[in-house]
């Protein structure tokens, strides 16, 4: 029996886990990069909702989640019937989005 091939397989297999550790940088750099516009566009009265913005990495560091577990956060970022919203999230998330795709297109490129 003979295996050919093994070398370039096992060269994949290292080119993949560097590709994969360069797109998980970009999406850690990105996630913080996002929850710090989010918590400079947020309302301050107290700053308790800018002190519980926060980021998560889930999915081995492929996925950044960047939240508030303030009650009131989802009135601030939408609004009520009563009070129009200061959205402070989705301004972040779009400000970031296109630096995010760049990124990870420049991972690709390499």
């Amino acid at each position: 029996m003979k295996i050919t091939g093994l070398d370039k397989l096992l060269e994949g297999i290292s080119n993949r886990q560097k590709i994969d550790e360069k797109v998980k940088s970009v999406v850690s750099r990105n996630t913080s990069e996002m929850k710090q516009k989010a918590v400079n566009y947020a309302p301050v009265d107290t700053g308790e909702l800018q002190r519980n913005i926060t980021e998560e990495s889930i999915n081995s560091g492929f996925t950044g989640i960047v939240s508030s577990n303030v009650e009131y956060a989802k009135a601030q970022e939408y609004g009520t019937r009563f009070q129009t919203g200061t959205p402070h999230i989705g301004p972040a998330f779009h400000n970031q989005k296109d630096k995010f795709i760049n990124d990870l297109k420049n991972v690709i490129k390499e």
